[in-house]
């Protein structure tokens, strides 16, 4: 009697293995079909994990489902087993490793050293002389611990390559595409090489999994290949997917060396951005155009093929997938997971980082060249539509890692990459410039990080992807957090990035990009889609607001062609809780006060207005203060006769004591973010819009100290606010206890009313000393002088301690007017004519006052100057008077500079 379909290693139950699991929705996990035991050792813990997205790997994918005797039982059991098996055969026949070739042993030492995270030994190539390829060190001498463990992890990938391979045979027989024997599994390489071949065009490469690698050389013994036989043969896996083959080579690999490859992210991650990719406008539904072509996708991180299977497969749906993979094990799985479902022609893949199909400058001849590589054939093709990169692991030109170092040496011989290498260039950085010139116009460049993009990645790879890319979107994820059983892998990146090739120059520089971050944390399983699919369409619909987690969208304030020439940090997190914070504790400018752009100009002056002296409150413009920053400043509305210049928004108040608190507030450093966030810019400035001026949030609680409502200071708060402003510079400690509820916000906000009032009464006082001393301190005798009585005042020529020497003509214009020191210190006055006359005095006050009131006088007659010098008859009054006055103007000074601390350091929020 035949096995009902599906029954493994006789077991009575038929079923589907996957697709019982893929009908209720569940990942499929072979884990799940598995008795319990404990002689398995447990599984080490995944290389990549970070806090909230990486929890025990020996957890089931979905803790709710387990094995029942209903469900098919043993499948990854007897996987596990006959590893074991060729594990003890590999591990007890080391010397097997020399009797490869030269170049096979190589090949395998260099490959055990990257396990192992060291330094690749010489070769033959660069004139080793180690007859045994650098194996030895591997076999004879004894190993550190990570050797231990790379040469453990080598020998699985070998046992799981040869298991995966028979498997593959199995799967070809119970389909009907080719019958099997237990012949077959003498030389697993030669029989699958040879079931392929009619499928290899004359012009290509065979499979790499058909070819000769590190993992073809192993031949189980007799023994094995029966065990194998008798396992495999009595499984049928007609209705099985790719997905059984890829479960159970994951789950039944134990070792994992510290220098292996990154894996991924989690399949759903990759299903929701194919979900939604026609909204970024490719969508493989659609007719390419009236040329009959198919779509071609581009990646140098396959990551066995995750990126492939996620749009149904090489060629499903007319897109052929061109890439390469740094991991021969991992792109060996992909070839695998091709072949499941039959034979065909094998796909542009290949082992590399990426960085070996770069543009080529000059198309090499190939003369005598039946067969192009497959390099060269990737590096020909720039006419791809989607581009994938994934960076789960910067690996950096200056790090100190052994990936660090193999990436310096393949920098060495790559010329192409000297003007784009940086010291904080990463390899990511580099493959995303590559895998951008495989791109036609049009065509979309799909970038996941663990680090977001800075200007310690270089600003020649940033510019070289700026000059031919829009950013579209940047999402920003690192605030997400799970704790979710059962993952393995990072459900999505921390940062992922999506560029859209585009040729036009004008398109290009003017285009503003998005970012979008996320915040909050995810509770179950079932709420991963739901986040997913919030994240990649908040770009094209508004989000409905989620109590779990929060999207926050931004488009750029400034246009692409100012983050070619400085790109922008990342702003700081704080920052954006805080514009959360305002914006829940706020109402919009708009709600309390009248906005109205400034006037046109008066007649005949387009540039300056005026408005009518009724109105109240104040205008607001932006500059660009010295250190090339930005900021808002609030004037006095100007009235008749005192016209202002400039354009901005009117701010018009209620009552004038709204003027200084608030347009106080709009210079604050809150506002600043705020208008940083949500406002464009061109040339370093804000573009302030009437709709964004009017929803800039002001606190609640600073209106209703202002009267807003009817709303008033307490008693209590008024009294905390008057203290404080006695010794303003001790207000530190007072704040800090402060606490952040009604009741301290309300006292925050009359110290801050009462500040700015204080301050611009102050400041308007001060403005009196503004005529008599300049911003430096130094006084202005000429309008001191006009001070002092009349009675104190004497022309020059009658004051006692003065002395003149010379003659001018009274009407001759004079020319020259300086300070001399010989023979006698004074005043020099000379015309064009030759005609001169000295003051000199023994006080250098004097002099000082004479040439306070000369500067600026251009060509003057010594008779307009006898009727404009004057100076004080008595001295000792002028100096007290003046040192009355700068005593008072440090006073002042020194008060404004504490009331303007205090006004900082009393924030709102």
């Amino acid at each position: 009697m035949d096995k009902p379909v599906g029954s493994p290693i006789g077991s009575g139950v038929p079923g589907n293995f996957a697709g019982r699991f893929k009908n209720l929705g569940v990942p499929f996990d072979p884990r799940d079909l598995l008795e319990p035991f404990t002689s398995a050792p447990p599984s080490e813990p995944t290389l990549f994990e970070r806090p909230g997205l990486n929890i025990d790997p020996d957890l089931p994918a979905l803790a709710p489902f387990k094995s029942t005797p209903q469900q098919p039982q043993g499948a990854l059991a007897a996987f596990v087993t006959l590893k074991s098996h060729l594990l003890q055969d590999l591990e007890g026949n080391l010397s097997r490793l020399l009797s490869l070739n030269m170049s096979r042993r190589e090949a395998v030492a260099q490959y055990l050293d990257r396990l192992a995270g060291h330094t690749s030994g010489p070769t033959a190539v660069s004139g080793n002389l180690d007859a045994a390829g650098g194996l030895r060190r591997w076999i004879e001498g004894p190993r550190s611990p990570a050797q231990a463990s790379a040469l453990q992890s080598y020998f699985e990938e070998v046992a799981l390559f040869i298991l995966a391979q028979a498997l593959l045979l199995k799967s070809w027989s119970d389909r009907g595409l080719r019958r099997w024997n237990e012949a077959d599994l003498k030389d697993l390489n030669w029989v699958v090489n040879s079931a392929l071949k009619p499928y290899v065009p004359l012009d290509r490469e065979s499979w790499q999994v058909a070819r000769q690698n590190i993992y073809s050389w192993y031949k189980p013994s007799a023994f094995i290949q029966h065990e194998i036989w008798t396992a495999l043969d009595a499984w049928n896996v007609t209705h099985e997917g790719p997905e059984f083959l890829l479960s159970l080579l994951s789950s039944s690999r134990q070792s994992r060396p510290e220098g292996a490859d990154p894996q991924g992210y989690d399949a759903r991650f990759l299903e929701a951005l194919w979900k939604q990719m026609p909204q970024f406008g490719f969508d493989l539904s659609l007719s390419p155009g009236p040329l009959k072509r198919s779509w071609f996708g581009f990646s140098p991180t396959l990551r066995d093929g995750a990126l492939v299977r996620a749009t149904g497969g090489n060629a499903a749906n007319g897109l052929t997938w061109i890439g390469l993979e740094s991991s021969p094990f991992h792109l060996l799985t992909a070839e695998l997971l091709q072949l499941w479902l039959g034979l065909s022609t094998p796909p542009l893949w290949a082992v590399g980082t990426g960085l070996e199909v770069h543009t080529r400058d000059q198309l090499s001849l190939n003369l005598g060249s039946p067969k192009p590589s497959l390099l060269s054939r990737i590096a020909e093709m720039e006419a791809c539509d989607i581009a994938f990169v994934m960076e789960e692991r910067a690996t950096r030109t200056q790090g100190r890692s052994a990936e660090a170092q193999r990436l310096r040496e393949q920098l060495e011989h790559l010329p192409y990459f000297r003007k784009l290498k940086a010291p904080g260039t990463s390899l990511g950085d580099l493959q995303a410039c590559v895998a951008l010139t495989k791109l036609r116009p049009g065509g979309l460049l799909w970038w996941s990080r663990e680090e977001p993009l800075s200007t310690a990645d270089g600003p020649e790879a940033l510019n070289f992807l700026l000059d031919r890319a829009r950013l579209v979107c940047e999402w920003d994820l690192s605030d997400l957090s799970h704790s979710l059983p059962g993952t393995k892998l990072p459900l999505f990146p921390r940062y992922l990035y999506l560029l859209a090739r585009e040729p036009r120059v004008e398109e290009r520089l003017t285009h503003r990009p998005l970012r979008i971050r996320l915040q909050g944390q995810i509770r179950s399983h079932v709420e991963v889609p739901i986040v997913l699919q919030d994240i990649l369409a908040a770009p094209h619909r508004p989000i409905s607001p989620r109590g779990q987690w929060a999207v926050h969208l931004q488009r750029s304030p400034m246009p692409q062609r100012e983050w070619a020439e400085r790109w922008p940090d990342p702003a700081c997190l704080d920052t954006i809780r805080n514009l959360e914070r305002l914006r829940d504790v706020s109402i919009p400018l708009a709600s309390a006060t009248t906005i109205r752009p400034t006037p046109e100009g008066v007649e005949g002056q387009p540039d300056r207005w005026f408005v009518h002296p009724g109105l109240k409150g104040f205008w607001i413009h932006c500059e660009n203060t010295a250190e090339g920053g930005r900021k808002l400043v609030a004037q006095p509305l100007p009235l008749g006769g005192h016209e202002a210049q400039g354009s901005g928004y009117l701010i018009l108040v209620p009552d004038d004591a709204w003027v200084a608190p608030l347009s106080r507030y709009l210079e604050s450093a809150a506002v600043h973010d705020w208008l940083d966030h949500h406002s464009e810019r061109k040339g370093g400035r804000w573009l302030l819009k009437e709709q964004v001026v009017k929803c800039i949030p002001v606190p609640r609680a600073l209106l209703h100290g202002m009267g807003f409502d009817g709303g008033k200071i307490a008693p209590e708060h008024d009294a905390f606010a008057a203290r404080i402003l006695e010794k303003p510079a001790s207000a530190g400690e007072s704040l800090s206890q402060l606490s952040w509820d009604e009741s301290g916000n309300s006292a925050r906000s009359a110290l801050f009313i009462k500040t700015a009032r204080e301050l611009e009464k102050l400041r308007s006082g001060h403005a009196s000393f503004l005529s008599v001393i300049t911003s430096s301190g130094k006084l202005r005798w000429s309008q001191l002088l006009k001070m002092l009585p009349v009675s104190e005042i004497v022309s020059v020529p009658l004051h006692s301690r003065v002395e003149i020497v010379g003659n001018l003509p009274l009407h001759l214009a004079i020319g020259r007017i300086e300070r001399i020191k010989a023979p006698a210190p004074g005043i020099l006055l000379a015309t064009e004519a030759g005609f001169h006359l000295s003051i000199t005095s023994d006080s250098t006050v004097l002099l000082d006052m004479l040439m306070d009131q000369l500067e600026g006088l251009t060509s003057p007659t010594w008779s307009e100057l006898v009727a404009y010098l004057r100076l004080p008859r008595r001295l000792e009054l002028a100096e007290s008077t003046a040192s009355d006055i700068l005593r008072l103007h440090g006073d002042q000074c020194r008060r404004l500079r504490e009331l303007t601390e205090l006004l900082s350091g009393c924030t709102l929020l």
